[in-house]
């Protein structure tokens, strides 16, 4: 491995880009796969890293269940963000994967968990953001049946 590529971005593969498709087919008791509905709790931040990439990060808040406070999800998505710029505030669909990343800093090894988005969805109406959890739920329910 040449110094060059050991710099590069921990961009994922292509292939961890999650659709339909990828969903019914293979074992799906083994799928990294994370869906957040949720609002950010700040601009997004976005970053030409050092390889040319560009990575933009969101903070998004999701609600709790009963009496869970909401709890904030670090994402960040590779490449050019949504066609549409969002802002704090916006409601937001996230589909992904969990990543757990080492770096140094200070000295010392540091850990961050994070979702890395392969799509991030601006929910510009309630409504839509019931078609779009509605949508998420039919296709986790089709995944459910597909191991029966």
């Amino acid at each position: 491995m040449s110094a060059k590529s050991k710099k590069s971005s921990p961009q994922p593969a292509e292939s961890s880009a999650v659709s339909t498709n990828d969903l019914s087919s293979g074992d799906p008791t083994h799928r990294n796969l994370v869906v957040l509905v949720g609002q950010l709790s700040s601009a997004p931040v976005k970053r030409t890293l050092p390889s040319g990439d560009i990575l933009t990060q969101y903070e998004v808040r999701v609600r709790g269940e009963g009496a869970d406070p909401a709890t904030t999800a670090p994402v960040v998505q590779f490449g050019d963000p949504p066609s549409r710029a969002a802002n704090q505030g916006d409601e937001v669909l996230v589909v992904g994967s969990v990543r757990r990343r080492f770096y140094r800093a200070g000295g010392s090894t540091q850990s961050r968990t994070e979702v890395v988005a392969s799509k991030v969805r601006i929910l510009p109406t309630h409504r839509t953001l019931r078609a779009a959890c509605t949508a998420v739920s039919e296709s986790l329910d089709e995944l459910v049946a597909g191991r029966k």
